[in-house]
């Protein structure tokens, strides 16, 4: 009922009534874009809804759209009560934080304490995922790891490639405490993860300029972002791959971001540009698969054609970055494994989209879905143009949180199911056959096409 403007069919002498309108869409399409700078300038909408509501039909307060108004406002007013409450309770001192003693606040999130997520570890031994707060074992890269049942299992000789006592007992502990940083200019802290600031990069702290420093000295004329020594994407070399997809991905952005201003609003599509796209091939080398025994004995490379003992293959991750605040943040990663022509027959010419992850950083989000599978189907079109005859993407959802690339995922997303994966590669599919850059496929899986 108020999800939507009230249109002049439906009221026509409403615009003389309510001197301003407001809605449930404008205020979810507001917050989705971030145009609200405050929790009272969202409470404020919210409440004019209602308020408009019951000025509207004042001289009938037995009206269903009166009463339904008011008791909305109540059911708000109790929410938004209870919200505020928890808010404060997060906010106050926390005494297992390690800045308790400090009292110093992040200004981007308000908070004094933020506790991270415990790295996630899985045996290598049994493949089991070791849960929050159990001993686990760890070889001294971290390269290696097994549980504490499978560690009284080992025997006393060597545990290729590590020896027994090289291992190191570790517990997965309950989570650590953000890092602070704080600003060289304003002087105020921020976490690390809220500032999106990498304290590992080589960067000190000492000539941190926090996102509004920075916003401030751009308007002065200055640069503040040469005081922080950013390390940035642009620091990261481009080859023909990440240059093809990169140039893909900026028409692609420009496009949509024009339909969504036609649409939306100029206003509304101003949070992104195109320019601020960066693509970069994050890792990329030569490995061999050791074919195991049991694999060898239950398939073919081809009919009567075994499988060799171990053949190579070129892993690749291609990563998308966004500039948000200043900051390059990346919000989509994209692993792809490559078989030449010289692999065996089953996947010979072949690539395999083997991962695709993604973080709900880049706004406007219809304009980001589009970007994600922009990525893949340039990175399609390539892989064509270099010879390769086969695609295989994977569409199983994870079902473990360590099963994702990035393990501190924003809290809100939610995992993705096997029909909306399926309907993401769809969309991708679609929009090559618009663009005419991959060759006519024939849809099939593995299980179709191998068994």
């Amino acid at each position: 009922l108020f999800n939507r403007p009230v249109t002049a069919a439906e009221a026509p002498d409403y615009s003389n009534v309510v001197c301003k309108p407001m809605d449930s869409g404008t205020i979810e399409r507001r917050g989705r874009d971030r145009l609200y700078k405050s929790a009272d300038a969202f409470e404020a909408d919210v409440q004019l809804v209602f308020a408009n509501a019951t000025l509207f039909n004042r001289d009938t307060p037995s009206h269903q759209v009166h009463l339904q108004a008011e008791a909305l406002r109540q059911v708000f007013i109790t929410n938004w009560a209870k919200a505020v409450e928890a808010d404060a309770k997060q906010r106050a001192q926390c005494n297992g934080c390690p800045m308790a003693g400090s009292h110093h606040c992040c200004t981007v999130c308000g908070y004094q304490c933020m506790r991270r997520k415990p790295e996630v570890y899985r045996c290598n031994i049994c493949s089991r995922y070791i849960v929050t707060k159990q001993d686990l074992y760890l070889a001294p890269d971290a390269s290696w790891c097994c549980c504490e049942l499978c560690h009284k299992k080992l025997p006393c000789t060597d545990v290729k490639p590590l020896l027994m006592e090289d291992l190191q007992k570790r517990n997965t502990g309950s989570g650590l405490f953000e890092e602070m940083v704080r600003c060289s200019m304003c002087r105020r802290y921020e976490h690390c993860a809220c500032a999106l600031y990498n304290p590992r990069a080589g960067s000190s702290g000492e000539t941190y300029a926090c996102c509004a420093c920075r916003m401030q000295a751009r308007h002065r004329g200055r640069d503040a972002d040469a005081e922080t020594e950013a390390v940035g994407v642009a620091t990261l070399q481009h080859n023909v791959l990440s240059a093809f997809v990169e140039a893909r991905v900026r028409a692609r952005c420009t496009q949509a971001l024009d339909d969504y201003a036609r649409r939306h609003g100029a206003a509304a599509a101003a949070a992104l540009n195109a320019g601020d796209l960066s693509v970069r091939v994050l890792a990329s080398g030569n490995k061999i698969y050791d074919v195991p025994i049991i694999i060898w004995h239950m398939f073919r490379a081809g009919p009567g054609d075994d499988l060799p003992p171990a053949f190579d293959y070129t892993v690749k991750a291609i990563g998308l970055c966004a500039r948000i605040d200043g900051v390059d943040v990346c919000v989509l990663i994209v692993y792809v494994y490559e078989y030449g022509a010289d692999a065996p027959a089953c996947n010979r010419k072949s690539v395999y989209v083997a991962y695709v992850d993604s973080v709900e950083y880049v706004y406007p989000d219809a304009v980001r879905s589009q970007l994600y599978q922009e990525v893949i189907g340039a990175y399609l079109e390539h892989a064509r143009r270099l010879g390769f005859e086969t695609a295989y993407l994977w569409s199983a959802p994870a079902r473990q949180v360590g099963s994702y690339v990035w393990w501190q995922r924003p809290a809100r997303m939610k995992a993705a199911t096997s029909e909306h994966l399926r309907s993401f590669y769809n969309r991708i599919f679609k929009r090559c056959g618009e663009d005419d850059t991959t060759v006519e496929s024939m849809r099939t899986n593995l299980y179709v096409a191998h068994f």
